[in-house]
């Protein structure tokens, strides 16, 4: 069992992962343990001295917070000039999935959800949707989650319309029959791969990201989320989430009603090989220390890729003008 408020910080986790022997990088494992002075961030006529970072966010845990914040700060700005710009903009948050099987090879799984992906954004309808509601940008982010025996990477898209005309149902049936042929061509078929919602406010975003999500699990694992493996608290929400996919919340209550306890984001596998190190009594309901350590090991060796590719934008002509409009505006402001 797992003391109160015992929230490991990313150094922490970072030193777990060396001793598991799952960060090898020299550049990872000193991280943020040097300072340097930067000569592009100037105090007055001295030099700024910053922290020594490696810049390897895709399997650096403390570099992965400041990206996530990078990108954060990046989508509200796309968000926010949508909505000040045009009359009857909307945003939808649409999530595609496919259909995994057991002792699933990473690599594979997410070859095929990329190629399904591309070609449904060189089909007719997705086409349509762009023209019809006016689109103005798309963000795409892979995120993984895993389970005890399985990978089950998707991707969460942002779409941001000028105009939009069809209904949320409308495009959600358009995108699932096409998502359907896509992934019939692989021997996949995904009849509930695809979801779709409206983004009502900047604090949807972060969902995307996985801040407040994180947080969140964050806390329920340093509180009641591992204090009995046979407690009908837990029995009831696994036999309630068996074989449902989680979307994003309305609320907070919604979230902790509907929390799948036995799906693994890379973070939460992160912080639970920390709690098997330092925690004595610790041990987790649904997955053993061995496992954590062979699926992180495997999302490393993925991730640590060059051609990974975790978050990719796209822009319209239109939108690209008014980000340089705006830009331009704001360097005269402060001239």
């Amino acid at each position: 069992m797992l003391k109160e408020h015992c929230i490991p910080n990313v150094y922490e986790i970072r030193q777990s992962l060396i001793e598991s022997n799952l960060i090898s990088d020299q550049k990872v494992k000193k991280c943020s343990s040097n300072f340097i002075y930067d000569n592009t961030k100037r105090k007055g006529s001295d030099f700024k001295r910053v922290p020594f970072q490696c810049h390897l966010h895709k399997v650096c845990p403390i570099c992965k917070i400041t990206q996530q914040e990078i990108y954060r700060k990046q989508d509200m700005k796309d968000y926010r000039l949508l909505m000040d710009s045009f009359e009857k903009p909307e945003v939808i948050f649409l999530t595609l999935s496919l259909r995994t099987k057991p002792n699933n090879n990473l690599k594979k799984v997410i070859g095929i959800l990329n190629k399904c992906f591309n070609n449904i954004c060189k089909s007719y309808c997705w086409n349509k949707i762009k023209r019809v509601n006016q689109g103005m940008f798309m963000t795409k982010v892979l995120e993984i989650q895993t389970s005890p025996n399985k990978f089950n990477p998707h991707l969460h898209v942002h779409l941001g319309f000028k105009n939009k005309i069809m209904t949320n149902e409308e495009i959600r049936k358009s995108l699932r029959r096409q998502w359907i042929r896509e992934t019939k061509k692989f021997k996949i078929i995904s009849e509930y791969g695809v979801n779709l919602k409206t983004l009502n406010d900047e604090s949807s975003l972060d969902y995307i990201r996985k801040i407040e999500h994180e947080r969140k699990v964050d806390h329920q694992i340093s509180s009641d989320f591992f204090k009995e493996k046979d407690s009908e608290q837990m029995k009831r929400l696994k036999g309630k989430n068996k074989g449902k996919v989680i979307t994003h919340p309305e609320d907070q209550e919604f979230e902790e009603k509907n929390m799948d306890l036995s799906s693994y984001s890379i973070g939460k596998l992160e912080r639970i090989n920390h709690y098997y190190l330092t925690q004595e009594d610790f041990k987790d309901p649904h997955i053993s220390h061995e496992t954590v350590q062979k699926q992180l090991k495997q999302l490393y060796g993925y991730m640590g890729q060059r051609k990974t590719v975790t978050t990719k934008r796209s822009y319209s002509k239109e939108f690209k003008n008014l980000k340089e409009e705006k830009k331009h505006e704001i360097i005269q402001n402060i001239h």
